[in-house]
């Protein structure tokens, strides 16, 4: 049979996932911590719970700004052995139709959680993003974009915590 990941500490799990739901599509949200021997993730270890199977996904890794981020398409996904010290975090986005994925706020644990992002649609053109949070607060979001580059586009929410954010290769719009 397959092997699964191996772990440092008996009946510790290496490798936990989870996921969040918004308009229908799902982030994946993948800790790797006290991995015994390198592992290779694919996005049928996640599917059906954490992702839907085939949808195009990219994983992408990095904290911080958007610029810290790094994308690539989801097939296999690599995942070192670690220790607590040198854990790894991944995520999994979709990729819409259009070839744009949104892969949420870079600086946060959780990229894309339900609390932030109230809704998700795509067009033809881009991605719009419903926002929600502190008043007046300034949100730095990560996108991928159908000529693979990560696109970071900001906005101010509103004196009542809300906004809507449209990003498309002509630029991006916070409302």
């Amino acid at each position: 049979g397959t092997r699964g990941p191996v772990a440092r500490i008996p009946n510790v799990l290496p490798v936990m996932a989870t996921h969040t739901l918004v308009s229908g599509f799902k982030w994946a949200h993948v800790l790797a911590i006290n991995l015994a021997e390198d592992f290779v993730l694919t996005p049928d270890h996640l599917a059906p719970v954490d992702l839907d199977s085939g949808t195009d996904l990219v994983v992408y890794s990095g904290y911080g700004p958007a610029t810290n981020v790094t994308v690539a398409p989801f097939a296999t996904l690599n995942v070192k052995a670690c220790n607590e010290s040198d854990f790894e975090v991944y995520h999994a986005a979709p990729v819409f139709g259009n070839g744009w994925a949104y892969l949420g706020e870079a600086a946060k644990w959780v990229p894309v959680a339900e609390a932030r992002t109230r809704a998700v649609e795509f067009d033809d053109a881009g991605v719009t993003v419903a926002l929600a949070g502190g008043p007046a607060e300034l949100v730095e979001l990560a996108f991928y974009a159908p000529n693979k580059t990560v696109v970071a586009a900001n906005c101010t929410l509103s004196a009542a915590g809300t906004a809507t954010l449209s990003v498309s290769s002509f630029g991006s719009v916070c409302a």
